[in-house]
């Protein structure tokens, strides 16, 4: 079947997450065989990875601010190109304030400060997190990988916000036994991915090329 842009991210991010932790996941479940998206109304989860041992849920979620995703659908609609990122930590005030931000070189309003973007990222998995496991559904099913992806690159205080917020989700009773995840990939070299499950704690691999 044809899947729908956010079906194929889904399928692309487990794809990502799976083929940079192989040596973890085959000790776990052994050798993967196949993945199988499901889309409403049969998810979640999102992903279900088939390993020779069993098969395992992936629950898949951004961890982008809803400013930035509004600041992505706006820069498609205006054709693309080059332009600064959207700050995590400012919220534009309204469509103009977001294209001078993004178009104007040299806008101060391109600027935060680390600390602010670092809290953004944490605030956001914690709360994208409680959500996925305050769902019924997410409750009733076997435990998985509950799997982040957003744009982190993993530089030294991101990379401790992010260790924070997962553990803080471990500390959510119907979390334990899942994997908590994340994975960023900006092309086909480099990425930065972490996890934090039961059995080996908070792990991370941040390979840079390309």
């Amino acid at each position: 079947m044809t899947l729908d842009g956010k079906g194929s991210k889904e399928l692309l991010e487990a794809f990502n997450f799976l083929t940079v932790w192989p040596e973890y996941l085959r000790s776990r479940y052994g050798e993967l065989n196949s993945l199988t998206h499901l889309s409403n109304p049969d998810d979640p989860p999102d992903v279900i990875a088939h390993f020779s041992k069993c098969s395992v849920n992936i629950e898949i979620t951004s961890i982008e601010p809803p400013h930035i995703m509004q600041s992505e659908r706006l820069h498609n609609q205006l054709g693309g190109g080059a332009r600064s990122e959207m700050p995590l930590s400012r919220i534009p005030a309204n469509t103009q304030d977001a294209k001078e931000i993004m178009y104007i070189p040299g806008n101060q309003k391109a600027w935060e400060l680390v600390a602010d973007r670092c809290d953004v990222r944490y605030k956001m998995i914690v709360e994208r997190g409680r959500r996925k496991f305050s769902n019924p559904k997410i409750k009733t099913l076997s435990s998985g990988i509950l799997l982040f992806h957003g744009e982190t690159f993993g530089d030294k205080f991101e990379h401790q916000a992010i260790e924070k917020a997962f553990k803080a989700l471990q500390q959510i009773p119907v979390c334990r036994g899942w994997i908590i995840a994340l994975i960023h990939r900006w092309n086909s070299l480099a990425y930065y991915t972490a996890i934090h499950s039961d059995d080996v704690g908070f792990r991370f691999e941040h390979q840079e090329g390309g």
